[in-house]
């Protein structure tokens, strides 16, 4: 088996699997790749003058990460799709999330490759997103308290009262205590329970704690009513994402 012989047998290949059909001023293209449903990517080319064509995925593979649970409506995230699609010379249609390549006939080949591998490399972001999105959501909250130029002392260890270590996001000195921040993208009990443990740890060792607070994502997340009870319980308070802001602007942080 030579190299030559397996590029001719991928070329084979990807001829033999790759399907089309007529659409109106285009080409619908079902290729042999598959998105992480394991389903077949489909692109559109789509004749838009007489010497330019537009590769398009039509909005497919954006807005499936999206009812997956997995958004690009954060500066973090939002870099990380601007960067992917750079890499591949591809393009956003904010309008429909679309990504697209523009190419004349003679380059459709190479851009059509592009838009593929970029196809791809997006989809892959529903992983990586998930097991970062914790990480963008701590990026996320600072960037909140950045932007009000709050002082903040981030990612410290405490060791509580049962001698086990207690990571807190953020903390933020004033005069009467400190406030003791930990973030929760996604309010489910066993996050919110590990975090009142913590607070409640720490507060068993004599450390002067104002406020201890589990901000969490109200833009993909409702918080329960039994856990608002809990954490009231635990002398902690839910503090929303989109609420931040207001907080700060309250004055409590120099009070």
């Amino acid at each position: 088996m030579s190299h030559t012989n397996l590029v001719e047998n991928y070329l084979l290949w990807l001829k033999e699997n790759i399907k089309s059909k007529d659409i109106e001023n285009g080409y619908h293209f079902t290729l042999p790749f598959l998105d992480n449903h394991n389903d077949h990517i489909e692109i559109y080319a789509i004749k838009t003058s007489e010497s330019e064509i537009t590769l398009t995925d039509g909005g497919y593979i954006i807005n499936d990460l999206e009812m997956s649970g997995v958004s690009f409506n954060s500066p973090a995230r939002k870099n990380i799709l601007d960067q992917t699609l750079l890499s591949y010379g591809v393009k956003l249609d904010e309008n429909d999330n679309s990504i697209y390549i523009k190419t004349d006939l003679q380059n459709l080949p190479k851009k059509k490759h592009s838009l593929v591998q970029c196809i791809l490399a997006v989809s892959d972001l529903y992983v990586l997103a998930r097991e970062s999105i914790q990480n963008f959501f701590f990026d996320d909250v600072m960037a909140k308290f950045k932007e009000k130029s709050v002082p903040v002392i981030p990612k410290f260890i405490i060791n509580g009262k049962s001698g086990y270590p207690n990571t807190i996001d953020i903390a933020i000195p004033t005069k009467f205590g400190e406030i003791l921040i930990k973030t929760i993208s996604n309010p489910k009990k066993d996050r919110i329970t590990s975090a009142l443990f913590s607070y409640n740890d720490i507060r068993q060792t004599g450390r002067e704690i104002k406020e201890g607070i589990i901000i969490y994502d109200d833009r993909e997340f409702e918080l329960k009513k039994d856990d608002e009870i809990a954490a009231k319980n635990y002398q902690t308070k839910f503090l929303p994402y989109q609420s931040i802001a207001n907080y700060i602007d309250s004055g409590i942080l120099v009070s």
